[in-house]
């Protein structure tokens, strides 16, 4: 399962080990049972994130884009 979230806390991304500031948005994802957490520039390497193009601009997503369809 994948989960968009919002930093209430300083969070370590497990991709590139940097922090996660509040308000910044993260992505976790439990694989395999182990908790991860990546910062967006990670989410969006992965395949997790991406941009929709939408009326009044783009809009980041976690949602995979076969469930947008």
């Amino acid at each position: 399962m994948i989960r968009g979230c919002i930093a209430v806390e300083d969070t370590i991304c497990d991709g590139c080990h940097q922090t996660i500031h509040y308000p910044k948005r993260y992505l976790i994802t439990d694989e395999d049972d182990k908790v991860m957490r990546f910062c967006v520039e990670c989410a969006k390497e992965k395949g997790y994130a991406h941009y929709l193009e939408e009326k009044d601009g783009k809009a980041l997503t976690f949602l995979p884009e076969v469930e947008l369809m």
